[in-house]
């Protein structure tokens, strides 16, 4: 060891540093000055970096909520080869979805949402991601809408992964129908009601009716239909709550 390394070490170890937007840190060991050992004040997060690092302010602590004020990272990678991970990029959508003011302005509904304490923590996200029967196929998306019905938390509980064609007949689009009931509109060229359910990427047209309950009737039946033809044809490859959630789906009049 060098002289210079010996009266670095004695004089780094217990000294603080304040690192941009992450707080006060303590050196607690120095090996030499690419290998420095720390320790944050508020969290106790520690980590091994550079001095240079810990005197330009630098230095992230993994364990304060820095991702839309609430997540917290953890020590866990969020790129692999500079491309985010699948993980990290589920974890980011979900907490802008429910915390990002911006976000809200076009996404109103999203709002009251919130994220379970456990699923702010990235780690515990990523490693129920992993658990999940779904996680790896093409095309299946974070669902929070199924299984516990008019649910507004993403938990481990709430959430699970379907593919596209089971999320574009569950989704609501209570902007578009206004006062009337879910699945059904008012055709003022044929003066009647009428009812619709989307069938992939198409809507299909149910037909048209004298009031709005029969034409709602119509898109219960065809609704709840669908979602029992859809558990079956994903039952091998989906949640076996989502299996089941899909099998008791019920339309109700003021969904």
């Amino acid at each position: 060891m060098k002289i210079g390394d010996i009266m670095d070490k004695t004089g780094f170890i217990g000294k603080t540093y304040t690192s941009d937007k992450h707080g006060t840190l303590v050196i607690t060991n120095y090996i030499n000055a690419n290998k420095v050992e720390v320790e944050f004040r508020e969290t106790g997060f520690k980590t091994v970096t550079k001095l240079e690092h810990i005197k330009n302010g630098k230095v992230k602590d993994k364990f304060k909520p820095n991702v839309q004020g609430v997540g917290i990272i953890g020590d866990e990678v969020s790129r692999v080869n500079g491309k985010l991970t699948k993980e990290y990029s589920l974890w980011q959508s979900m907490l802008r979805r429910c915390y990002d003011e911006s976000f809200h302005k076009t996404m109103p509904t999203y709002k009251t949402c919130s994220v379970s304490e456990d699923f702010k923590f990235y780690p515990i996200f990523k490693e129920w991601c992993r658990k999940q029967v779904s996680f790896n196929l093409k095309g299946f998306t974070l669902d929070k809408d199924l299984l516990v019905k008019g649910n507004r938390e993403y938990s481990a509980e709430t959430c699970c992964f379907l593919p596209e064609e089971i999320n574009l007949v569950l989704v609501k689009c209570d902007g578009i129908r206004g006062d009337y009931p879910i699945g059904v509109s008012f055709d003022v060229r044929q003066n009647a009601f009428s009812s619709s359910v989307s069938v992939g990427s198409r809507k299909k047209h149910l037909g048209y009716f004298e009031t709005s309950y029969e034409a709602f009737v119509a898109y219960k039946d065809a609704k709840e239909r669908l979602l029992k033809e859809l558990a079956e044809k994903y039952k091998e490859v989906i949640d076996v709550r989502a299996y089941k959630a899909l099998l008791d789906y019920k339309v109700e009049l003021d969904d």
